[in-house]
């Protein structure tokens, strides 16, 4: 007479226990390298932003905000993976007092999951700036901004 081998409950419990270990370990890791490559995406996007607002620049004597019509960028520029906006990126003058000629900043603000990531800027004078959702603003490598930036607060 053969004997029949099967799987046992306790068995095919003990392996559904490990699977959801493994998942509540791996889930976070995967959601923020998702957040750091879109942010990495928007940052791509608004470096190639800042070198056609040069190049304007150039051959205008000022920067512009109006992406779409000087550009021929989309304004605002959405970026989405899927149906999600991740980031509506546009073009802004920096402060009230520095004229469009002299300087202009792109930002990118989150949206959706992105939000919890925080936004970013960039300016035509070089300053990087990310502000991980109200914290204190940081550059784009996270390092703290010397000497604060009370300006940076955009979002």
């Amino acid at each position: 007479m053969k004997k029949i081998r099967a799987v046992t409950l306790v068995e095919l419990m003990i392996v559904v226990a490990i699977i959801g270990i493994l998942a509540a370990v791996v889930m976070p890791s995967y959601r923020n390298y998702v957040l750091e490559s879109q942010r990495e995406d928007a940052k791509a996007q608004m470096l190639q932003i800042l070198q056609l607002q040069e190049r304007y620049l150039l051959n205008n004597n000022t920067y512009t905000t109006d992406l779409s019509g000087d550009l021929s960028y989309p304004n605002p520029f959405e970026l989405r993976y899927g149906d999600n906006v991740a980031f509506t990126i546009e073009a802004r003058i920096c402060d009230g007092a520095t004229p469009i000629s002299e300087c202009v900043r792109v930002i990118a603000v989150p949206d959706g999951d992105q939000t919890e990531d925080g936004g970013l800027a960039a300016d035509s004078r070089g300053r990087r700036v990310h502000e991980f959702a109200g914290n204190v603003p940081r550059d784009w490598h996270g390092n703290p901004l010397v000497g604060g930036c009370p300006e940076c607060l955009l979002f």
